[in-house]
């Protein structure tokens, strides 16, 4: 029996309205929820590092298998880079030949030869815009293959990083130099020697835009342009040269590999190491995915770790071979 009260009826009718507008509300909500993203599994009995890329890819959603492809060049080894938006994909190989594609429309933007030795490439801000380090001097050339810029005071680069939220091109060269250039002004803001001798890595944390490089003698040196010197020194792999540098996405987390054949994870709000791998060989290459999947690459070999910052893992998640006398560099 409804009530005589004009208020009361008029406070469950209103009740009554808005409870059928937050059902409806929801369902649209779950309409647009996008699903969460998953990794492999196995099934029981099975582990993931048994399945191979070709096996997925004949599983694979049409869309997702396309993203499965081999290039096979000729003038390697090379040095990649990927734009911010993952969608340019930038190849320089160490005899002179240096290539920007659409790798997810498989079609070249531009291609050329500069017929002199190239250690590293870079994308700036966007596509448009790209640096080169070769034998002598850092060049920048647009997504025509047209030179812009040739930086003379970056002499013998080695390695090359970009901060695009100061619009800052580093480079490491072989003589040991960490040099800071503002690509707005074209002003060299920062230019400090590490007296360690030459690099044998370099790497971005992307929260901080702290460069953290790795040296001969098994440390690893924090560097802001702010300083002169080291903001921190990490003796990482004790005589060992540091042959690559990997910081997770959150910034809290950095992988090195040494020519030890060791696998290491410190903690960089402690700096303190949290776990030690040996690896089969020696990993020249690492990289974190945007998932926070860790690669590691030795010879023509690739291992994917999962959950590597949470706890030492047993085996690796994934595992990956390249053709046969190939050689992993970036």
């Amino acid at each position: 029996q409804m009530p005589k009260d004009k208020r009361v009826v008029a406070k469950l009718k209103n009740k009554k309205i808005l409870d059928i507008e937050i059902k409806k509300r929801l369902k649209e909500r779950e309409i647009l929820l996008p699903e969460q993203t998953g990794y492999l599994e196995a099934e029981e009995g099975e582990r993931t590092i048994q399945y191979k890329q070709e096996e997925l890819k004949e599983v694979l959603p049409m869309d997702n298998a396309n993203n499965i492809f081999d290039l096979t060049l000729d003038h390697g080894p090379y040095y990649v880079d990927y734009t911010r938006n993952g969608k340019y994909l930038l190849m320089g190989g160490k005899k002179g030949h240096i290539s920007m594609m659409d790798w997810k429309e498989k079609s070249l933007i531009t291609e050329f030869t500069v017929n002199e030795k190239i250690r590293d490439v870079q994308f700036l801000q966007d596509e448009k815009l790209f640096a080169v380090a070769q034998k002598k001097y850092v060049y920048i050339y647009d997504n025509a293959g047209l030179e812009i810029h040739c930086l003379k005071h970056h002499i013998e680069p080695k390695y090359l990083s970009f901060l695009p939220y100061h619009l800052l091109l580093v480079t490491a060269t072989l003589r040991g130099h960490l040099k800071y250039q503002d690509i707005s002004t074209g002003e060299i803001v920062a230019e400090m020697k590490s007296k360690k001798g030459e690099p044998f890595s370099l790497c971005q944390n992307k929260q901080n835009g702290i460069m953290h490089m790795g040296h001969s003698y098994g440390g690893v040196s924090l560097w802001s342009p702010n300083m002169g010197t080291p903001l921190v020194d990490i003796l990482c792999h004790p005589s060992c040269p540091v042959t690559s540098i990997s910081i997770s996405n959150n910034g809290r987390y950095m992988t090195t590999t040494g020519t030890d054949s060791r696998l290491k994870v410190w903690d960089l709000r402690k700096y303190e190491l949290l776990h030690d791998y040996y690896t089969p060989g020696v990993a020249f290459c690492t990289d974190i995915s945007q998932k926070g999947l860790l690669s590691i690459c030795y010879g023509n070999n690739i291992l994917v770790w999962k959950d590597w910052e949470v706890e030492k893992q047993k085996e690796p998640h994934m595992s990956h071979r390249v053709k046969k006398g190939s050689r992993i560099t970036s």
